[in-house]
C-alpha cells in the first residue's frame, strides 16, 4: 500500500478536482454543499455536524475511554483488542462447545414447525441440503449472513454458533432465527414474505425453550 502511495494521491486529488468541477458546474461553492442537496438533507445543516462532531470528542469519547479502560484493567491486559470486546470481564467460566449443532438445529426446526409447519418444513430443507454454514473452523470469518442463491431459489445462511459464550447466546439465537425466516423469502411465494417476516419477531421470544 504504502508503495502505491504517490500513485493514490494522484488519483485523489484528481477526484477531488472533478468532484468541484461538478459542484461548481450544479451551482455550488463547494461538493459538500452539492452533494448534501443531492443526499435530501434538509432537516440539519454542515454546522450542526460540526457541532455533533464536537460534542462527541467532548463527552462520548472520554466516557468511551474510561469504559474501555476498566475493561482492559479486569481482563488484566495492556490494550483492548477486536476480540476483548465479546469477552465477559467479569466471568471465569469458559465458552461452551456445543458438540452436536446439528441436534441444535433441529430444536429450532421444532420451534419453527409449532409456530408455522410450512416454515419447520422450509427449515428442514436448508438441514437436509446443508445450506446452513455454523459451525467454528480455523479462520473462519467472524460475521453471520443470509444469501440468496437464485438459481436453486434456497436460502443459504453463514455464521458461527458452536462455541457460545453467556453474554452471546441469545443474540446468536436471535440472529438464527431471523436470517432464517428472511430466508424463507428464497423459496416463498411473494404474498406469504410479509407473514414470514412478521414470524421471525415471533421467534426471538422462543430462544428460551432450546436447551445446550
Amino acid at each position: 500500500m504504502l508503495t502505491d502511495r504517490e500513485i493514490l494521491y494522484t488519483h485523489w486529488q484528481k477526484e477531488v478536482q472533478l468532484r468541484q468541477q461538478i459542484a461548481q458546474n450544479a451551482g455550488y461553492d463547494s461538493y459538500r454543499d452539492y452533494r448534501w442537496q443531492q443526499l435530501f438533507r434538509f432537516d440539519y445543516t454542515p454546522a450542526d455536524c460540526q457541532q455533533f462532531h464536537q460534542a462527541v470528542e467532548q463527552v462520548i469519547t472520554p466516557a468511551a475511554s474510561k469504559i474501555w479502560a476498566k475493561r482492559r484493567q479486569r481482563l488484566g491486559v495492556d490494550t483492548i483488542r477486536p476480540w476483548d470486546t465479546m469477552a465477559n470481564p467479569r466471568s471465569d467460566t469458559q465458552p461452551r462447545y456445543i458438540p452436536d449443532l446439528n441436534a441444535t438445529l433441529r430444536q429450532c426446526a421444532t420451534i419453527f414447525a409449532t409456530i408455522d409447519p410450512a416454515l419447520g418444513a422450509y427449515f428442514d430443507t436448508m438441514i437436509r441440503e446443508n445450506l446452513l454454514d455454523l459451525e467454528e473452523r480455523p479462520a473462519k470469518a467472524n460475521r453471520g449472513y443470509c444469501l440468496t442463491l437464485e438459481a436453486l431459489r434456497r436460502p443459504f445462511i453463514f455464521g458461527k454458533m458452536q462455541t457460545v459464550q453467556e453474554i452471546r447466546l441469545i443474540p446468536d439465537l436471535e440472529q438464527l432465527f431471523a436470517r432464517s425466516s428472511a430466508g424463507v423469502a428464497a423459496v416463498s411465494p411473494r404474498a406469504l414474505i410479509g407473514h414470514y417476516t412478521h414470524i421471525a419477531r415471533t421467534l426471538c421470544g422462543s430462544r428460551d425453550t432450546i436447551q445446550f
